[in-house]
């Protein structure tokens, strides 16, 4: 291994007579994994703290502290950082390197005492903290240092200096001492320590460690650990092997937003796979978000909520319905955040842009919005809702995607806050949560998905074009008959079709061309179309709309 100095070695045993026997063998060694060259073994005095001393038993309070004071996300982490601790031998927190934070200890020349006392460790602490740092310990003499104080084993004065440094581990460690307890704004334990899940043999067990030591507590009360981003291949991403992308070429293809969208859609409790096509995928996410939030800050311009506002009881069920399902992702993002599972919450918010907006509420409410009254209940109805649910996103997406909801938030009409993080987080009211809406709505967005195929095989026979160029003929039977009915005046613009018809009957749906002309305001076909004087070429709906 050590080829230069291997042969002479050998030769000079062979010539002192003293080389008892000689052969090469090759096997497995030690390599420093940065170098890749071979590690020399050497044996030094070393500074330990104790894991089982009986006066503190460090180690037995601190395996009671992972077990009852610490929350751990992922949960996996609390039986990794206790079978290190289990196993792990005394702390060595001593470095034998040229720079670093000294350990102060004095060793007698004449009988080989060590001496390291509280008024010692206080002298060299104030030295530093006068403004010396460090150097203060290295560039004073012995004599500085500990004065004439003798050998208390001995009684000689003959000292020599400790030129020992801690483990920098030890220095990160004590951050709760440093920095924690030393800060405004800051305490000890904090809420949470977040790092690498490498850090459980680092970080976060000399953190924990020293301050059972000190304190008698943990420094945190939650410990987030997370896991390292592999390649597509699920390689370890580095220099070496050319594999890695470096972060700041994403934020320069498609800016800072993208990045963290992308990192808050991983679930970090296990290794993540980048790749540039699932970064594409996430672009197109971030499109849908910012094309929804314009589409519904669009469509609240004029709107004003302390002058049109609509109570609940009065709002149509639509907007009732829409008003539930914001208010279970209230509550489903508000319990991911707590549990600092952001992945949840970016496909709970994907799902809900992607389906219970855009594929349905803001899509049947595109005709009520364009069309109706200005200033009609049905209209102002559906903008209380967004006007809702858009502030509510505003706070609940800030966190990952932070720049796209304080542009939202900008404008925002009536805004209160000056930026969207001095915003609380939406709370729903009580009447949102209502269950015999929900229920409803269920059952008719199943009978939707089915007549949405039968428009869809229509289009592609080329029988229709748009949708409202359709009507719908439902035959159903029992409840599903009273559902349908109490909504009757609803299902044209629920199907986005022109005409729709409910008998009594077996169960069946029917789409066939709608009758009657196009109303060139609108696009719904009625047979009532052009038969009012005062507008000859609208339909009955639009011309009240005018009047």
């Amino acid at each position: 291994m050590f080829s230069k100095a291997n042969d002479p070695i050998v030769e000079r045993l062979k010539a002192a007579g003293a080389l008892a026997g000689f052969k090469v063998i090759t096997h497995s060694y030690p390599h420093c994994w940065r170098s890749k060259t071979p590690l020399i073994f050497r044996a030094t005095s070393q500074w330990f703290i104790r894991m089982d001393d009986p006066a503190y038993n460090l180690r037995a309070m601190t395996l009671t502290a992972i077990e009852k004071d610490i929350t751990f996300v992922p949960e996996w982490g609390r039986k990794r950082l206790t079978a290190m601790i289990e196993s792990r031998p005394d702390w060595c927190v001593s470095r034998q390197r040229n720079w670093g934070v000294p350990i102060p200890a004095f060793f007698c020349g004449k009988c080989g005492h060590t001496h390291m006392t509280e008024k010692v460790l206080n002298d060299v602490a104030d030295r530093m903290e006068k403004g010396g740092g460090i150097d203060a310990y290295f560039d004073a003499s012995v004599a500085d240092l500990i004065g004439d104080e003798l050998c208390p084993n001995c009684g000689a004065l003959d000292w020599t200096k400790s030129t020992d440094i801690l483990d920098v581990w030890y220095d990160s460690g004590t951050s709760h001492a440093s920095v924690q307890n030393k800060r405004e704004g800051l305490v000890s334990p904090s809420d949470i320590y977040l790092e690498g899940s490498d850090q459980h043999r680092g970080w976060f067990q000399t953190s924990l460690l020293s301050s059972m030591a000190s304190n008698g507590h943990s420094p945190y009360k939650a410990l987030v650990t997370h896991n390292f981003v592999n390649d597509e291949h699920g390689r370890k991403m580095s220099k070496s092997l050319g594999n890695y992308v470096a972060p700041m070429d994403l934020v320069k293809q498609g800016g800072a937003e993208l990045l963290r969208l992308w990192t808050a859609s991983q679930d970090y409790g296990q290794d993540m796979n980048f790749s540039l096509e699932g970064f594409k995928r996430i672009s197109e996410t971030y499109r849908r978000l910012r094309n929804t939030y314009r589409f519904m800050l669009g469509n609240i311009g004029d709107f004003d909520t302390k002058k049109h506002a609509v109570a609940y009881a009065q709002m149509l069920p639509i907007d009732q319905w829409a008003l539930g399902k914001f208010s279970e992702l209230i509550a489903s993002t508000q319990a991911a955040y707590e549990n600092y599972e952001y992945f949840k919450v970016y496909h709970l918010l994907n799902n809900y842009f992607t389906v219970d907006l855009s594929a349905h509420y803001l899509d049947i409410l595109k005709d009520r919005l364009y069309t109706w009254k200005a200033d009609g209940v049905g209209r102002r109805s559906a903008q209380t809702v967004i006007h809702e649910i858009t502030l509510g996103l505003m706070s609940i997406m800030a966190p990952i995607t932070s720049f796209l909801a304080e542009e939202a938030h900008s404008h925002f009409p009536g805004k209160t806050a000056e930026s969207v993080f001095l915003l609380n987080y939406p709370v729903a009211k009580p009447e949102w949560s209502n269950t015999a809406i929900a229920s409803d709505f269920a059952k008719l967005f199943e009978l939707r998905d089915t007549v949405s195929k039968q428009l869809e095989e229509m289009r592609r026979d080329k029988v229709i074009g748009a949708s409202l160029e359709a009507r719908v003929d439902i035959i159903a039977s029992g409840d599903n008959f009273k559902l349908l009915n109490r909504y009757l005046d609803f299902l044209c613009e629920f199907f986005i079709v022109s005409q729709v018809e409910v008998v009594e009957g077996n169960d069946k749906t029917n789409v066939s061309k709608a009758r009657g002309e196009k109303c060139p305001r609108c696009w719904y076909y009625s047979e009532h179309t052009g038969t009012h004087s005062d507008h000859p070429q609208l339909c009955l709906k639009c011309t009240g709309a005018l009047t």
